[in-house]
Formats: C-alpha cells, sequence, structure tokens
C-alpha cells in the first residue's frame, strides 16, 4: 500500500549537483542534511552522498543525528543547534560533533568530564547563534585547556552571501578575517555555505570547506544575473488524478466556493493537499502538470486534495494519470514558491511524512 503522493528523488542530479558544488569550490563539502534532507529523506540521501565520497556532515538536532548514526552512517556528524547541558553525554556515546554556539553551553561544556568533539561558533554578523568575536581569544583558550574537549574547528554563518553586492557581506567578511588571524596554525576554519560557490566567492576563498545544503538539492536561487552553475532540481512531487467531471460555467469549486468556473469545462481532482505539503496559499493561483500540459488549480487547496481545471480543448484526462505538483512535467519548485510568496527551503522541507520518498538511480 502507497499513498497516492510520491517524491520522486534524482540520485544522478544529487550526485551531480555534488560534483558541480566540489569543482566549484576546490574544497571538501560537508553535506547539510537537516530537517529530513531539506524533506527529500535523509537516509537515502546520506547514504548516496556517502557512497560518492562525502564524509563530512551536519544537522540541525541532537535527534536528528542520532538518527543518521543509528541508520549506519559512520562519517563525521556536527550538530549545528544549541543543546541543553544535559545533552552533553549523549553527543559524546554517539560520536557526534558539538557546537559551542552560546556563553552558557561553553561554561557547561568547560565543566564537563564527559570527552566531547566540539567546534567553535562565532557570530560575525548573523545575529543568531554564536559568540561575539572579541571572545574569540579567551574562549580558544579556556576550550584547550579543558582535557576532555577536543576543538574540531571554528566556524561562522554569513547572513548574506546569496545576494551579491551586500556590505553585510563585506563587514562580516573583515570580521571573519580578523578571527581567523587569531587561530592556532592548522586549525580549520569555515564559512562558506553554497552562496559562497556561487555568489560571493570571497566567502569560500577564507574557508577550508563547504557547508552544501540548498545547492545538493538543486534549488539555489540566486538574484540577479548570478548563475548557479548548472545545478539539477532533486525532488519532482508527483500524485494522481482520482476523479474527471464535467463542469458548467458559473460553478463554484472548492471551500467556500471562491473560485467559479469561467467556462464549460472538467474539473479534475488530484490526491494531494496541503497534509502532503502542497501549499495551501497555491489555491486558485497554482498549476499542476498533466500529460505535459498545465491546468490551473481551481478553488481552495484542500487538506487531502486539490482540483485543477481543463478547458474544454484541453487533451484528455483520465482517473489514474499521473500528476506533476512540481518538477519534470510540471512547474518548478522555484515556481511554486514565488507562487506560494515563500522560498524553495519552505516548499520541500514541507513534504509530510506520509508522502513516499522514492529514490531513482
Amino acid at each position: 500500500m502507497h499513498s497516492p503522493t510520491r517524491a520522486i528523488i534524482d540520485l544522478p542530479a544529487l550526485r551531480h549537483n555534488l560534483s558541480l558544488i566540489e569543482r566549484g569550490s576546490g574544497l571538501p563539502v560537508m553535506a547539510v542534511v537537516k530537517a529530513n534532507a531539506y524533506g527529500h529523506g535523509v537516509e537515502g540521501i546520506s547514504s548516496a552522498l556517502a557512497d560518492a565520497g562525502v564524509k563530512r556532515f551536519a544537522v540541525a538536532t541532537l535527534p536528528e543525528a542520532i538518527a543518521l548514526r543509528e541508520s549506519g552512517l559512520s562519517q563525521r556528524i556536527q550538530v549545528f543547534g544549541a543543546p541543553r547541558a544535559d545533552e552533553l553525554e549523549a553527543f559524546s556515546r554517539h560520536g557526534l560533533e558539538l557546537t559551542i554556539s552560546t556563553t552558557q553551553l561553553l561554561e557547561a561544556c568547560l565543566q564537563t568530564r564527559v570527552p566531547l568533539a566540539v567546534q567553535l561558533q562565532l557570530d560575525t554578523g548573523m545575529v543568531r547563534l554564536g559568540l561575539p568575536p572579541e571572545e574569540t581569544r579567551t574562549a580558544l583558550e579556556r576550550i584547550t585547556e579543558v582535557p576532555a574537549l577536543t576543538l574540531t574547528g571554528v566556524f561562522t554563518h554569513f547572513a548574506s552571501a546569496d545576494l551579491a553586492g551586500k556590505r553585510q557581506t563585506t563587514e562580516q567578511l573583515a570580521v571573519w578575517r580578523e578571527i581567523r588571524a587569531q587561530l592556532p596554525p592548522g586549525m580549520e576554519a569555515h564559512a562558506s555555505a553554497t552562496g559562497g560557490v556561487f555568489t560571493t566567492p570571497a566567502v569560500k576563498g577564507m574557508s577550508d570547506l563547504v557547508r552544501a545544503g540548498i545547492g545538493l538539492y538543486g534549488l539555489y536561487d540566486p538574484s540577479g544575473d548570478v548563475p548557479d552553475g548548472g545545478l539539477r532540481p532533486v525532488m519532482r512531487l508527483v500524485s494522481r488524478v482520482v476523479r474527471v467531471e464535467a463542469i458548467r460555467r458559473g460553478t463554484p469549486v472548492s471551500y467556500g466556493g471562491r473560485w467559479t468556473a469561467p467556462e464549460n469545462g472538467r474539473i479534475i481532482t488530484v490526491a494531494c493537499g496541503y497534509a502532503d505539503g502542497l501549499p495551501r496559499s497555491l489555491s486558485s493561483r497554482g498549476q499542476v502538470g498533466i500529460g505535459g500540459t498545465l491546468y490551473p488549480i481551481a478553488g481552495t487547496v484542500c487538506m487531502d486534495m486539490c482540483m485543477a481545471f481543463a478547458p474544454p480543448n484541453s487533451p484528455g484526462v483520465r482517473v489514474d494519470d499521473e500528476v506533476t505538483l512540481w518538477g519534470t512535467g510540471g512547474p518548478s519548485v522555484l515556481e511554486v514558491a514565488r507562487l506560494a510568496g515563500t522560498i524553495p527551503y519552505e516548499i520541500v522541507c514541507g513534504v509530510s511524512q506520509r508522502v513516499a520518498r522514492v529514490f531513482t538511480d
């Protein structure tokens, strides 16, 4: 038994994107697989990337990291989020790298006798997590004085590296340059995400690795005329037609009757709704693809279904025909995100757990 809605995951596209990022940066890649690999299915994605030679992975939370380790992944795993002090032992037990990103967490780590591999995060201007830059030298000295702690690297996060010509990036680079000057010889330091590869090479130039997230999944959407290097979207969301019925002009459709048929035609009911990950904000404005033709979404997107309108002269549509919500044969994820008033990250991360991930090679 399978859900009628499936996320088709293109592993050759994933490997293609990895290769582009590696060649474009000339640096090793840390694969960011948080949030179920941005909705793509973390076990399948991580296994494919490990087979392709990736040796570093990152997630946001401790439970994500433990699940990944228990799935059989033996490579290094860093947790970006700030854990509670009572979770330190779990990091050691599962062989995970902890990020020291707050003063409180630093103090907890300095008092522990639990062997821990740690990375120090510094806030150069993102204003989210990280110690103040002026505390760099003191924090490094205190960490190296604790026998239980092994400092494996220092990093920061750029707020606008995906936006060309931003003054904020220039200012963060200046701070990061000063921090790097204080680091011991040979200490790993990283700052580059996908934006550092395709949009702001200056960030890549001051990084020992690339934390590749959205670029791996082929959904990097740079502003202006900055190219994405030929990345390929990895996810295609598909479902099926469950009903096709004639409709007369002026007939209201779906909850609230907010959409009415502009002419005689057919209403196509699709077994995919917002509980699967199709944004409700696409109501009466999105499109779906069937047999290579785009059909407008008609009325309010429901929890488990949506409807599309077929004008009288459109190609024939039958029950059980495949429907593309996004990807080849339908609108792109970027187009869906723009219509929904959000970013591609939110679209793919929103694909629910009841949707099967089908990996193709």
